[in-house]
């Protein structure tokens, strides 16, 4: 039992941004807007990658050499042909690309929240560390979403995921295994053009 113990300390966790999408709602790409003298993309790369006990992930899918040559930030990246399938597909995907035994959990995070940071994705873990949780979502100021992170004991459901459904109905199937952490700002994410204009506005 005490060598499994260190086992289990020695993993990590995996974070996967999942960028695959059309953004057909805003005309063009929403990975590459511009945002933190980078891009949304990027700059969400770069607040995983300074969580010290991860590895992060970026699925991309339509646009693909555009949106890969424009990553500047280190990350191991997966390309999910059927993309358009659409979420559903993309994390199932996602996550089987992945070598889960070397993980505690997954974490879900995705390309257009403006005002994620690494304090986000540290406080899932610690939260999870600190619980007898299989879940933690992110609760924002008028509801929940991602960045969530998922414990290594389910994790296999996401890919069990199809289509267009999100990984709420894995959330639902534990809601009585499921804690949650702050994350203001989180509502925020760039849909439309019209999401587009408001964050600029907030930032002039």
């Amino acid at each position: 039992m005490f060598n499994i113990q260190i086992y289990l300390d020695k993993l990590r966790y995996a974070i996967i941004i999942l960028a695959a999408g059309g953004s057909r709602r805003l005309g063009h790409p929403k990975q590459m807007v511009g945002w933190e003298s980078s891009t949304l993309l990027n700059h969400t790369i770069k607040q995983a990658n300074q969580v010290s006990n991860s590895d992060v992930f970026v699925t991309l899918g339509d646009c693909f050499d555009e949106i890969h040559s424009s990553i500047k930030e280190k990350v191991h990246i997966i390309f999910h042909p059927e993309w358009y399938h659409g979420m559903g597909s993309t994390i199932s995907f996602s996550v089987s690309k992945i070598q889960l035994k070397k993980y505690k959990g997954v974490i879900l995070s995705v390309c257009d929240q403006p005002y994620i940071s690494t304090d986000n994705f540290v406080n899932l873990i610690n939260k999870f560390e600190s619980s007898s949780a299989k879940i933690v979502v992110s609760e924002y100021r008028n509801g929940q979403g991602p960045p969530t992170l998922f414990s290594q004991e389910i994790v296999k459901d996401l890919m069990k995921i199809s289509g267009d459904n999100g990984a709420k109905s894995i959330i639902k199937k534990y809601k009585n295994d499921v804690v949650s952490t702050c994350f203001y700002g989180g509502e925020i994410d760039i849909d439309t053009v019209e999401d587009l204009e408001k964050l600029k506005g907030s930032k002039e």
